[in-house]
């Protein structure tokens, strides 16, 4: 199995810990490691794996290296790291095109690919370890009614409560019935009510043939100037690609999910509990501190006085808090944010105020 780590964003919901100089890879938890060292735990930890590709943004490179050296010796042997090279950010269905065109070049297009992004938190590897075989397995063969053609397969979360701010895929058995991004909180109710409904994960299984066909089938044009932007690039001798710049300036930016995941009929979904989280906007990203009694989730020198269901991180100053609810504070060395948590996504705009 290969698996294919999308490390390319910036991060601009998690401002002011990720900015234009220390983008979203490199946020640290609260373990201690960053975003794309556990991703990269992650993905050596499943025994399938035999390699790892890292899509990403040519100048976050040498600083990926710097962070993989670190947890080399938490790494399985054997397990290879190789880098796809972007000029710059497309989304993800150009990333993943990428790619699954060069292992196909590499004669591996029947090996399944694990894609995974990296603003996640899983909690139970064993389990994440037995979904990953499960839709691997799927991903080759695909389901009993799909007379042995291999399936996309998606990583369903069983959802715990009605959140507005994950996608949604709606299910039956095994078979995927639809894509719904991030609904609103009346319609993300009424989806937990129905009871066949997951959170969509992002992460996805199949074989680089399969997902080429159902490119070539349902977004082509992301397909063929993806294909004509690698024809154009260069290769080191570690076998690292980088992305040519002209050619890859033609590619559309859309998401997998836009592109392709909403049109295609032929996934499947594997069902998971096993203690993921989004951690890509404040309100996720606080949920790694633990609450108090009245729900303040409160890391380094915080007093609070009549405060409720706040997230606040002082990051080596004292903060105050009073009289406050459903807030988050962030300070770092490169700013201070204060946002109501309702609008964690809202964040950007003060990311591209200040960092663009």
């Amino acid at each position: 199995m290969q698996a294919v780590i999308i490390a390319g964003g910036k991060g601009s919901r998690l401002w002011p810990a990720s900015y234009k100089n220390h983008p979203k890879p490199f946020v640290r938890m609260n373990d201690g490691l960053s975003l794309i060292q556990k991703t990269l735990l992650r993905a050596g930890c499943v025994s399938l794996v035999r390699s790892i590709i890292i899509v990403t943004r040519h100048d976050y490179v040498p600083r990926i290296k710097a962070e993989y050296e670190e947890i080399a010796h938490l790494m399985p042997k054997g397990v290879d790291l190789s880098f796809i090279e972007e000029p710059f950010g497309k989304n993800t269905a150009a990333s993943i095109a990428a790619a699954a065109l060069s292992l196909s070049a590499k004669n591996s297009e029947d090996e399944a690919m694990l894609v995974l992004p990296i603003d996640h938190i899983i909690a139970d590897q064993e389990g994440f370890n037995e979904a990953v075989s499960k839709a691997a397995e799927i991903a080759k063969n695909g389901q009993e009614n799909s007379a042995g053609k291999g399936q996309l397969v998606t990583f369903g979360i069983k959802p715990t409560h009605a959140e507005s701010g994950y996608g949604y895929i709606e299910f039956s058995g095994n078979e995927v019935l639809g894509f719904t991004e991030k609904p609103s909180k009346e319609t993300a109710e009424k989806y937990i009510k129905h009871g066949n409904f997951y959170w969509n994960s992002g992460m996805f299984c199949f074989t680089a043939r399969t997902i080429l066909q159902e490119m070539h089938d349902h977004c082509p044009s992301v397909l063929s100037t993806v294909r004509r932007a690698l024809e154009t690039s260069k290769r080191n001798v570690n076998g690292d690609i980088s992305l040519d710049v002209s050619s890859f300036s033609l590619v559309s930016e859309v998401s997998i999910d836009y592109a392709l995941m909403e049109k295609s009929s032929n996934i499947s979904v594997i069902p998971c509990d096993i203690g993921w989280r989004d951690v890509g906007t404040w309100e996720h990203f606080s949920h790694q501190t633990q609450a108090d009694a009245k729900g303040n989730r409160l890391r380094g020198d915080v007093i609070t006085h009549n405060a409720s269901n706040c997230y606040v991180d002082s990051n080596g100053i004292t903060i105050g808090v009073v009289g406050l609810n459903d807030v988050a504070i962030i300070h770092t060395e490169r700013g201070l944010l204060v946002i109501n948590k309702n609008s964690s996504e809202d964040a950007s705009a003060i990311y591209d105020k200040t960092e663009t």
